[in-house]
């Protein structure tokens, strides 16, 4: 049987899998368990970060798709442009100074690949509350 478990790496594949770092009592199970119980445990925290990488791509899916319905709500209200009608959307989430796209992006649920959208029109609302 070939392992492909990492004791270097289990807590990193736990927090992936679970949301959080094992705890003592975990840590102390994993040292008990055999090569092949290791690897059986590894398999299945392989299969839960799995299920929650799809489980975060689907909520961020809806998310988009949420975030561009306001945006075109937006629009049909009256927002002359792309822009202003994020700007809407930014407004009202009543956003510190301190707030940044990467914040945003975490309050809406957007991936973060989407922070592009936010960092100009956030910087320009900055400008003007200052």
């Amino acid at each position: 049987m070939e392992y492909t478990y990492s004791d270097e790496l289990m807590s990193d594949l736990h927090k992936d899998a679970y949301g959080s770092r094992p705890g003592i009592a975990y840590r102390l199970y994993w040292e008990t368990l055999s090569a092949i119980e290791k690897q059986v445990e590894w398999d299945l925290m392989i299969s839960a970060m799995q299920a929650e990488q799809e489980a975060q791509r689907k909520y961020e899916e809806e998310a988009v798709a949420e975030y561009e319905m306001q945006i075109a709500r937006n629009l049909d209200i009256g927002a002359g442009t792309r822009e202003d009608a994020i700007r809407w959307i930014l407004d009202s989430m009543e956003l510190s100074p301190y707030d940044d796209a990467g914040f945003v992006c975490w309050r809406l649920g957007l991936p973060y690949t989407m922070e592009h959208e936010f960092v100009n029109i956030l910087a320009e609302m900055h400008k003007e509350a200052a």
